[in-house]
């Protein structure tokens, strides 16, 4: 099992000097429940004489803070990530200001502009490793704060958490009035060296400084049960309020949850706190307080499946009545990322304008068409919005002054890359949508923010294709591919028939391409002719030398072919099968790079898509991997081929060489089997 303190990366230093350091090492001995419960008993909310308020809104990254806000000089808020309502909440309401620190975020990216004299942002991990990326809180606080004022913390920074409280001085930590900390690994609880190494050590540093005011289970992760009445969030979010602030509180009782409290996740039923947890709670009032949250949320669930139809078991929903219309006017059109951007059409007909595709995303809506295709076999108008964007709504007015009802097998897919496309609507010839001037609404599909760079439209059979206008309502998200921009070549293992090669060449990059099928190389080949810096091989890789796979062609243009069986592969897309199976013989990539003499100093990225098999593929680089500074590979949550590489499975190995995820971006969701990601790893300089 692996090493919890690597994994946390605590050191000898941060582990209580009593305590056995390599003996907590070992990760097979289990924690008695008393011991556990001794520790959590800490966490258990109990009143205080400040009422909670919500800040930050009612959606994840909201937080329930007392209202003791008054004297604070700032706030510190490290692993802001790209969105600060909590923040600017502050800063609006209270006058406070924040200094935040992501080293994955870039101000140009945050969804609201940083409000000049109260906010100020360093491009800065929180870490205790002395790098030049990095700033320790006591460093932070030192550099930042000059008084003698209280501050406020706002932590969120993914397991890190624990190193960092653990490093930081008492003093440093007294000077916070108020925490709100997100702790996260309950699960391993169970594990000694993990409660007694990192936990326990945590939460009492900080109960010699705080109470906790309030607990509230982050529903994105689930709950585990370690026996004997011990069901703890996976992830768990609490606020701490100094010693000296909390007042008497002599017979008062706390609500859990607290009617403030926000569901994390929309889509995942709340989760309560129960049992032990309660012990300072009023039980009727949480009772009741669950209840109605539970029942709340189970209607809302209800409400949006009863107006919307699901489409490719997708988790979106396309609303049909005239309530359209009102939904639709209420959309943002600054918000309207369509608008000034390239679209591109099948073809171009007698009919087309001087815009052509560009008609129907020029802001005019009127009836008439925007765009016209000749008549032909499934015609299609896309759209690039020149970078990835978390899509809300698509409202698509029809053409109504002629022929409305070419409209009828209309369907809409997205894509990160223009390469792999996802539909999320289907009209399925239902009675054709309306547009401006017509009784009918335009068609919203309102998609659950999911994320894409292009919107497909097609008609399709044998038709012409014609709309008004089409709006697409989202806002900017970090593009998976910002990697590429700080790399100078790329090694992309799992090549199919290099649909990436144009990318890298915007980028300048020098690429080596590696694909196991032979007639598919041939393609890849043909491919990249024409690109001088790019060079392609055809072998296997995985974790082993000449030892012999029968692999297994899927009839997807080989894009799903993989030395592994379909497993949930097939519930996620049921129209892929193998269609036949080759004998390879495999290589490693650390003998692939010995064999053909590549300089890897010149590749510092390296793209895994190999369809389930990426592990063995970086076991089998070897130290190799320490000389990449990138990561970047597909992965999923679940079990789509048999034995596969899942993205915690990654997450595990790359971090062993340093590596830490910086950005995941799901491409493809089923709502049994799991989600599909595009997920970047970074390697922290030595």
């Amino acid at each position: 099992m692996k090493n919890r303190f690597d994994e946390y990366g605590l050191t000898r230093e941060l582990v209580e000097p009593d305590s056995n350091f390599e003996l907590l090492s070992q990760c097979n001995l289990r924690a008695e429940a008393e011991e556990i419960r001794e520790t959590i008993s800490l966490l258990v909310p109990q009143p205080s004489d400040h009422q909670l308020i919500l800040i930050g809104g009612r959606r994840d990254g909201g937080y329930l803070i007392p209202n003791d806000l008054v004297g604070i000089e700032a706030c510190f808020s490290p692993g802001v990530n790209n969105f600060k309502n909590f923040e600017d909440e502050l800063a609006v309401n209270f006058g406070i200001n924040s200094f935040m620190c992501d080293f994955s975020s870039d101000p140009e990216n945050f969804l609201t502009p940083i409000i000049s004299g109260m906010q100020h942002f360093e491009k800065k991990w929180l870490d205790i490793n002395g790098r030049p990326d990095s700033i320790d809180l006591d460093d932070w606080v030192h550099s930042r704060s000059n008084s003698e004022r209280d501050l406020l913390l706002q932590m969120d920074i993914e397991g890190a958490e624990y190193r960092n409280i653990l490093y930081t001085s008492r003093g440093t930590l007294s000077r916070f009035r108020i925490i709100s900390i997100e702790l996260h690994g309950l699960n391993l609880l169970g594990e000694l060296s993990f409660l007694r190494g990192i936990f326990s050590p945590t939460i009492r540093k900080l109960a010699d400084l705080f109470r906790c005011v309030h607990a509230h289970p982050n529903n994105c992760c689930g709950v585990t049960d370690l026996g004997r009445g011990l069901v703890v969030p996976n992830v768990l979010e609490v606020t701490l309020l100094r010693h000296d602030r909390v007042g008497r509180t002599v017979s008062s009782r706390v609500v859990l949850p607290n009617p403030l409290d926000i569901i994390n996740v929309p889509d995942h039923p709340p989760l309560h706190l129960s049992g032990f947890w309660l012990e300072h709670a009023d039980p009727a009032s949480s009772e009741l307080s669950a209840i109605r949250q539970s029942v709340e949320w189970l209607a809302a669930r209800v409400q949006s499946l009863s107006i919307g139809i699901h489409h490719n078991t997708q988790e979106l929903r396309c609303i049909s009545d005239l309530s359209i219309v009102a939904r639709v006017r209420a959309l943002d059109q600054t918000l309207n990322v369509a608008r000034g951007k390239v679209a591109t059409q099948s073809s171009l007909s007698v009919w087309s304008t001087a815009q052509a595709a560009n008609g129907a995303i020029n802001g005019v809506k009127n009836g008439a068409y925007g765009f016209h295709t000749l008549y032909e076999s499934n015609p299609w108008w896309m759209v690039d919005l020149r970078g990835a964007f978390s899509i809300s709504d698509i409202a698509i007015y029809n053409r109504v002054d002629s022929c409305p009802e070419r409209s009828r097998t209309l369907r809409a897919s997205i894509s990160l890359d223009g390469v792999r496309w996802h539909l999320v609507y289907d009209h399925s010839n239902r009675e054709p949508f309306g547009g401006m001037g017509s009784s009918k609404p335009p068609l919203l599909i309102m998609l659950a923010d999911a994320c894409a760079r292009y919107v497909k439209l097609e008609c399709v059979g044998q038709t012409c294709f014609h709309l008004d206008e089409v709006e697409i309502f989202g806002t900017p998200v970090p593009s998976p591919d910002d990697f590429l921009k700080k790399v100078t070549g790329v090694i992309h293992i799992g090549a199919n028939s290099g649909q990436e090669r144009e990318r890298y060449e915007r980028y300048g990059l020098s690429v080596i391409w590696v694909e196991p099928i032979p007639e598919i190389f041939e393609k890849l080949q043909a491919n990249i002719r024409e690109y001088p810096r790019q060079r392609a091989y055809n072998c296997l890789v995985t974790d082993r030398v000449n030892h012999s796979y029968e692999f297994n062609i899927s009839n997807n243009a080989g894009e799903s072919s993989s030395i592994l069986d379909l497993a949930l592969h097939k519930d996620v897309w049921p129209g892929v099968e193998y269609t036949r199976t080759i004998t390879l013989v495999s290589t490693t990539l650390e003998a692939l790079v010995g064999k053909q003499g590549i300089n890897i100093s010149g590749y510092q990225a390296l793209v895994l898509d190999t369809q389930g098999s990426e592990l063995l593929v970086l076991k089998g680089a070897g130290e190799l991997l320490r000389s990449f500074s990138y990561v970047k590979a597909e992965a999923p949550d679940f079990e789509s081929y048999l034995g596969c590489c899942q993205i915690g499975d990654l997450s595990d190995y790359l971090g062993g060489f340093g590596f830490r995820e910086l950005q995941r971006t799901k491409f493809s969701e089923h709502p049994t089997a799991g989600c599909y990601y595009d997920v970047v790893y970074e390697r922290s300089p030595n």
